[in-house]
């Protein structure tokens, strides 16, 4: 099932292999990607399963792992490394303890494990996975998990409710695009306003469901809009958008962008080390200040992976009218063009999610 594999010092391996999108150092996404043969994933624990994967998807977060940006958190184990969080496919095994799927199953996650999703099998904890509804594509799918689980989380830290006014930055792109039907749509803002560029970027906003749509090119959000009861920042903007809140109403930015705080890394479960602490110590800082003199709050967002999430955010895609919540694609890309489908995705023009057809569609 492909060629012999080894890495680095390791001995020779010899058991059966898969192909992969993979990153063989820190490095360049354009020198340091390649499509390649890498040992078959195994159940780890009773409580995995493994899945025969149909399409995944790219996210900017990959482009910040490649690049070595993530390795003081969580430095790879080895290289080659694989590359992607989101999946979508079939359930091929399942460890003994796994009681809430079964073999045949579709199913749909934004997964943990190091050996990345862009490749044709992925092995994780079922609690990551959620079924995958019959009427969604394994395309339309796969775009969903990491951008639209993180969108459903800040937005519930805002506690974003029926006749908020909401802003959210970057609405082309892959979490803006989710947020703004989430707002919209689910928890019924009145208004919800975004920034994107003239064009394709604007229209793709508008037709996501955005009242406003700011050119970034020639106008600055900050000095046209006001009055927001919360604002989620996918660009880095927090302090402009601490301006527009409403004063003393205790109106919140969430920040998905830049190094997390301290206290975002540790709500999700993950231990601190005291020379990480040091180093984000000063993370935020300015912006909180600068929130609390508006009467408003700020904080950073660490996403938490889990299959309830997932299953809930799969849930409004569904329905006997037209549902509340649908996949924005830039652009799909079959196995031998997966680092070419990771570029288009860093290369920050990319208008909606770009996904891997792993498997070819008619195969799944």
């Amino acid at each position: 099932m492909g060629s012999t594999f080894s890495c680095n010092a390791q001995a020779p391996y010899s058991g059966p292999t898969h192909r992969a999108l993979v990153f063989t150092k820190y490095g360049p996404p354009s020198e340091v990607m390649r499509v390649a043969d890498v040992p078959m994933p195994t159940l780890k624990s009773d409580e995995d399963v493994l899945i025969k994967v149909c399409a995944a998807s790219i996210n900017p977060i990959d482009k910040i792992r490649i690049s070595g940006g993530l390795k003081m958190l969580r430095k790879e184990k080895r290289f080659p490394a694989g590359i992607g969080y989101d999946v979508s496919g079939v359930v091929q095994e399942v460890g003994p303890s796994v009681t809430n799927l079964k073999v045949g199953d579709e199913v749909v996650a934004r997964i943990t494990t190091p050996d990345g999703g862009v490749a044709e099998h992925v092995a994780d904890h079922a609690s990551l996975f959620a079924l995958k509804p019959a009427t969604l594509s394994h395309t339309d799918a796969a775009s969903l998990p990491l951008a639209g689980v993180t969108a459903l989380q800040c937005l519930e830290r805002g506690g974003v409710k029926a006749g908020d006014r909401v802003f959210i930055s970057g609405g082309a792109g892959g979490v803006g695009s989710l947020a703004i039907q989430l707002a919209k749509n689910v928890m019924g803002a009145s208004v919800v306003a975004t920034t994107a560029s003239p064009g394709a970027g604007t229209e793709l906003a508008k037709s996501m469901g955005a009242d406003i749509v700011v050119d970034y090119r020639t106008d600055d959000f900050s000095e046209v809009l006001s009055d927001y009861d919360f604002a989620l920042d996918t660009t880095g903007e927090s302090l402009k958008m601490v301006k527009i809140l409403k004063a003393d109403s205790g109106a919140q930015v969430v920040t998905i962008v830049g190094n997390p705080t301290v206290e975002s890394l540790e709500s999700t479960g993950i231990k601190v080390g005291g020379l990480v602490r040091f180093f984000l110590s000063g993370v935020g800082k300015q912006e909180i200040a600068a929130a609390e003199l508006k009467g408003a709050r700020w904080s950073h967002l660490f996403l938490r992976p889990n299959g309830e999430d997932l299953e809930k955010l799969l849930s409004y895609t569904t329905g006997s009218e037209a549902p509340q919540l649908r996949a924005a694609l830039d652009g799909t890309f079959s196995m031998s063009e997966a680092a070419e489908a990771a570029l288009r995705n860093f290369s920050g023009k990319a208008k909606g999610k770009v996904v891997v057809q792993v498997t070819p569609p008619a195969e799944h």
